[in-house]
């Protein structure tokens, strides 16, 4: 890479000494050793929990760096939201001593969905649910993986695939990362790995780019259809050990329960003609080997894999239990380029997800329902074979009763 490890650090002390000290506010914090106390080993190991395509000690280095440089123009934004979020963290997060609420102010800090989604799925089983709304996410734009620091139109991901190595404390990689995501066109950090970067950036789109490459081919699923029975059981079971209903929960705080989501994957994963049928596939296959290789996802395999499948947040919220890295099925374009996702357009008739969800459960329907109005083009109500028997005209006079009372309805199951 041109510059050594020592090259390197002697250069970020240099700066840290010539600007930290600076300022009364200038804070040192060693999220390796916090990381390590809350998962141990886990600061050793090139871990992307939060699963952005960045390991996570190298993006709480970054917020480090920033806080330790007082005369950043970085610094007040990142202080002040590092600062609420550890007050509000040691709040939320009470009895596992000191460490805890520091990792969780962390990734609030990153700021991003997938961050924000992985931290509150983590904590939830051990009876902790901080509300994101009492957090300051201002600093996504910043230290988060689609973060610009420098302003030179590259994210941070894109800086930090361009980059060799596989990253954590003490890597070449992490240092190298540090320099490029604060200058601009850093030149010899980002040019050098940029072929290599391309080969391993892949990382979030692994599950477009791949999920077409195998679609194009066999498409065979490392399962039996039909496979939700699989994944309901082995839900069912893991959402009991966490104490909260399969039927209702939803981890990744989309409105819509996951055990309807996976539900709806469910369908393309084993029906030739579903949307996305290959792609699906091809997620689940690459998930479900993830899980089979983890200590604690084997049992639930199935279930994990339909799941992070579905969505960016899903991905985020299996993270928490070792399944680092999931792909996720995704399709040209912004947020709604997650057909399974709530905010995903699944059948392309122009209503999300979530409001096919609301609309269903307005009129007191179900799982069923909702996968077929969710797959099914159109006014779910007009032609959709999965509804109850009971005329089209009827269905149709009582969403016009529902239209009377308020708009369709947006409610969580």
């Amino acid at each position: 890479m041109g510059k050594t490890v020592l090259t390197i650090a002697l250069v970020l002390a240099v700066i840290v000494a010539l600007h930290g000290q600076a300022a009364a506010d200038a804070v040192t914090v060693d999220f390796d050793a916090i990381m390590n106390a809350c998962v141990p080993g886990s600061q050793n190991a090139p871990n992307d929990f939060n699963g952005d395509g960045i390991v996570e000690s190298d993006e709480f280095a970054l917020i480090s760096a920033i806080l330790a440089d007082a005369d950043s123009t970085l610094h007040a934004g990142v202080h002040a939201a590092w600062t609420q979020n550890l007050a509000q963290a040691n709040i939320d997060v009470t009895g596992y001593g000191t460490n805890w609420p520091k990792y969780a102010a962390a990734e609030f800090t990153l700021g991003d969905q997938a961050s924000v989604a992985y931290i509150v799925g983590f904590l939830a089983p051990f009876g902790f649910h901080p509300a994101p709304a009492n957090y300051d996410l201002t600093q996504a734009s910043v230290v988060s993986s689609g973060g610009d620091p420098d302003g030179d139109e590259l994210t941070n991901k894109e800086e930090y695939d361009a980059i060799s190595g596989t990253g954590g404390p003490g890597s070449e990689k992490r240092a190298q990362y540090l320099i490029d995501a604060l200058t601009p066109a850093a030149g010899e950090g980002e040019g050098e790995g940029e072929g290599e970067g391309e080969g391993e950036g892949e990382g979030e789109g692994e599950g477009e780019g791949e999920g077409e490459g195998e679609g194009e081919g066999e498409c065979v699923l490392d399962g039996e259809c039909p496979i939700l029975p699989a994944i309901d059981a082995q839900g069912e079971t893991l959402y009991t050990g966490f104490a909260v209903p399969y039927a209702t929960w939803s981890f990744d705080i989309g409105g819509i329960p996951d055990s309807w989501e996976v539900a709806l994957i469910a369908r393309s994963l084993c029906d030739p003609d579903a949307q996305y049928h290959c792609e699906a596939i091809a997620a689940f296959n690459y998930n479900k080997a993830i899980a089979l290789a983890g200590l604690l996802t084997p049992p639930y395999a199935d279930f994990l894999a339909a799941y992070a499948a579905t969505s960016t947040e899903a991905a985020a919220v299996v993270a928490g239990v070792g399944m680092a890295g999931a792909h996720v099925v995704t399709t040209p374009g912004k947020a709604a380029g997650e057909p399974f996702s709530a905010t995903g357009d699944l059948d392309g008739d122009g209503a999300t997800n979530l409001e096919e969800h609301g609309s269903i459960v307005s009129l007191g329907l179900g799982r069923v329902e909702y996968v077929s109005a969710a797959s099914t083009p159109g006014p779910f109500w007009e032609g959709n074979p999965a509804l109850p028997a009971a005329g089209v005209a009827g269905l149709v006079l009582l969403a016009g009763a529902c239209a009377l009372i308020g708009k369709r309805g947006m409610g969580k199951k």
